[in-house]
């Protein structure tokens, strides 16, 4: 059996990329950008980033608390 270290590590790649895109949306916020002035196109840019930043600051934040989880259980094994 596994160790929680291992059972971590085994999972972390699919935390990390667990941030799917939105063909559709990319293709419409593309599309728009091109269709508008240069100072929109950069706050639409920066606006993708942000949303996209704070899907991953969330992503670490539950892989945090997970690993709180499991290392307080294996403490009371």
């Amino acid at each position: 059996m596994a160790n929680p270290e291992e059972k971590i590590a085994q999972l972390a790649p699919s935390w990390i990329w667990n941030i799917h895109r939105c063909l559709a949306t990319d293709i419409a916020i593309n599309f728009a950008a091109e269709q508008v002035d240069p100072a929109t196109r950069i706050q639409l840019m920066a606006s993708t980033l942000e949303t996209t930043a704070s899907a991953y600051r969330m992503l670490a934040e539950g892989a945090t608390n997970a690993a709180k989880i499991i290392a307080k259980s294996s403490a009371k094994e």
